[in-house]
């Protein structure tokens, strides 16, 4: 976990990200994480979107069967994966904020 000045950091440079990506007072943010994996990313990334006036929540899921080291080569393989209730409820929001968004539609289109 980082120290106050890096988390400080981050979560500027979340919120420089976020301000990019259009979100706004009255914005809901949806922050998809894993339970025990970058636990401190997710957490950065809520409190940009609540100094940004947004409303953000963490949709936190058990962890895919990938390891950390196996995901870099599986890109959009993760924890939301065929998970459709999980999905349809993030569709919903207004922002995703995930590195994974791409890959969510293609599995949407999978499940169709």
């Amino acid at each position: 976990m980082p120290n106050s000045v890096e988390m400080n950091d981050m979560i500027e440079l979340f919120r420089k990200e976020l301000v990019l990506c259009g979100v706004k007072d009255a914005t809901t943010v949806a922050v998809l994480s894993e339970v025990d994996r970058l636990a401190d990313y997710a957490a950065g990334f809520m409190t940009a979107a609540q100094d940004l006036g947004a409303q953000a929540y963490n949709v936190n899921l058990l962890p895919s069967r990938l390891s950390m080291s196996d995901k870099f080569g599986n890109v959009g393989m993760n924890a939301l994966a065929g998970n459709r209730p999980a999905i349809e409820s993030l569709v919903r929001r207004q922002n995703l904020l995930d590195k994974l968004a791409r890959e969510l539609r293609e599995d949407l289109v999978h499940l169709s």
